[in-house]
C-alpha cells in the first residue's frame, strides 16, 4: 500500500470522527486527528447509573456515556423515613444487607465475627502426600482435601541371614511395631575337615563356641624353621631334629640413596635395627617459560620440592580466541589462538552519516567494517505530509 492511499484512508477515518464529535457536541467540523482524541478519551464510561430519589428531591444525571441499563425511581415516605436496624454472619459468599419491606433505609448493621468453623489457613503448608490417608484438611487456598499419606500400622519383621535387612514402607507406622532378630547360640568341636556353623532357619546367630582341640590331636612337630631361617651359630630344634642356623649376621647396615642409585639391596640375613637407608633433600624453584624444562637435584641429593612459578603476566590462554584479521580493525593486531601476532584488516570508515525521507527512500545501508558513530535521519517529508492531514 502506497504512502498516498494511507494517508488518503487516515483522512476519511478522521472526517467520520469529526461529523461524531460534532454531533455530540465535543468538537468542531475542523479539529485534527491529536485534538479529536482528546476530546473523546475525555469522555467518562458512566456504565449504569442507578438512583433513588426521596420525595421532593431532584437527581441531576452526570454528564458521560450511559450504557442505558440504569435506573432513576422514587422513594415515599413524606420525610417520617422509617429505618431498619440489622445484624449478619459473615459466609463464603459476599452479602448485600437491603431494608425489609416498609423500611426506607437502614439505622445501622452489625457484622458478626467470622464463625469458629472457619480459621485462618494462609500458613498452612501441608500437602495431600502430608496427611494420613482418609483424613480430611483445608489447604492454604481453602480447598477441602483428603490425605494420601499411607497408613501402615504396625509393621512387623524378623531380620534373618538369608533376610538380613528390611526396607522400612513410606508412610504412617503406629509406634508399636518392631524390626527384630531371634538370635541363638551354638558350639562346635574343632575336627580335621573345615565346619561351617549356620544359624537355624529364621535365627541368627549371636555367638559360636568353638571347643578346644581334642586332646588324640597332638603337634606332632617341635618347630618349623630350617637353618637359614635361624642365626649364625644358634641352634633349635625342627622335627625332633637339632639343627645350627646359617643366617648371616649383618649388624648395623647404612646406605645413602641417590638419584644415581635410587634404591639399595637389604642383604640377606639378620640386621640388628640400627642401620639406615636415607636420602638428602632439597628445593628447587623454576619459571615457566616458552621451552621446557628439566628440574634436577645437585648431585648426591634427592628434590623434595620444585617450586614452579606462575605463567608470567605477558602470557595470557589465548585458546579462546576467535577473532580473525577481518575481525580487527585495521592497524591494530592480536594473538591468535595458535600463538601468531595477527594483522587487523576491517576497514575504519569513521564517522557515517545518511538520509531517509519516508517516501522514496526508507533505509539506508550502513557500509561494511568499522564506524565511529554518525547518525541515520529521517527527513521532514513525510511529517509535512501527514501535518497536512
Amino acid at each position: 500500500m502506497s504512502v498516498a492511499t494511507e494517508i488518503s484512508r487516515i483522512q476519511t477515518a478522521r472526517n467520520t470522527i469529526r461529523a461524531k464529535a460534532v454531533e455530540l457536541g465535543i468538537g468542531t467540523s475542523v479539529d485534527t486527528l491529536d485534538k479529536l482524541a482528546t476530546e473523546i478519551e475525555g469522555i467518562e464510561n458512566r456504565g449504569a447509573v442507578s438512583a433513588q430519589v426521596q420525595e421532593g428531591d431532584t437527581y441531576t444525571i452526570p454528564k458521560g456515556y450511559h450504557n442505558g441499563s440504569g435506573t432513576v425511581s422514587g422513594v415515599a415516605g413524606g420525610g417520617n423515613y422509617n429505618l431498619q436496624s440489622k445484624s449478619v454472619t459473615p459466609t463464603k459468599v459476599q452479602q448485600n444487607v437491603t431494608p425489609d419491606p416498609g423500611y426506607y433505609g437502614l439505622s445501622d448493621v452489625t457484622v458478626a465475627p467470622i464463625p469458629d468453623s472457619y480459621q485462618d489457613v494462609s500458613a498452612v503448608t501441608t500437602t495431600v502426600a502430608d496427611v494420613l490417608t482418609g483424613k480430611v484438611f483445608v489447604d492454604k487456598t481453602g480447598k477441602v482435601s483428603t490425605g494420601t499419606m499411607p497408613n501402615n500400622g504396625a509393621a512387623n519383621k524378623t531380620l534373618t541371614a538369608e533376610e538380613p535387612s528390611y526396607t522400612i514402607p513410606k508412610g504412617y507406622h503406629a509406634g508399636t511395631g518392631k524390626v527384630q532378630i531371634v538370635p541363638e547360640t551354638k558350639t562346635v568341636t574343632p575336627t580335621k575337615s573345615e565346619q561351617t556353623v549356620e544359624a537355624t532357619e529364621g535365627k541368627v546367630l549371636s555367638s559360636v563356641t568353638v571347643g578346644a582341640i581334642p586332646e588324640e590331636f597332638v603337634d606332632t612337630t617341635d618347630a618349623t624353621a630350617e637353618a637359614g631361617q635361624i642365626l649364625d651359630g644358634e641352634t633349635a630344634y625342627v622335627g625332633g631334629s637339632k639343627v645350627t642356623g646359617t643366617m648371616p649376621d649383618n649388624g648395623a647396615v647404612t646406605q645413602t640413596l641417590t638419584v644415581a642409585a635410587p634404591s639399595y639391596t637389604i642383604p640377606a640375613g639378620h640386621h640388628d635395627g640400627a642401620g639406615t637407608v636415607s636420602i638428602t633433600l632439597e628445593e628447587k624453584t623454576a619459571t615457566p617459560s616458552k621451552s621446557a624444562q628439566t628440574i634436577a637435584p645437585t648431585t648426591g641429593k634427592v628434590l623434595s620440592k620444585v617450586t614452579v612459578g606462575a605463567i608470567p603476566a605477558a602470557y595470557q590462554d589465548v585458546s579462546g580466541v576467535t577473532a580473525a584479521a577481518a575481525d580487527v580493525l585495521t592497524g591494530k593486531k592480536i594473538v591468535d589462538a595458535k600463538g601468531t601476532l595477527v594483522s587487523g584488516s576491517m576497514a575504519n570508515n569513521g564517522a557515517v552519516s545518511g538520509t531517509i525521507d519516508g517516501l522514496t527512500t526508507t533505509s539506508y545501508s550502513v557500509p561494511a567494517g568499522y564506524t565511529s558513530g554518525g547518525s541515520v535521519s529521517l527527513t521532514s517529508d513525510i511529517e509535512e505530509a501527514l501535518a497536512a492531514i
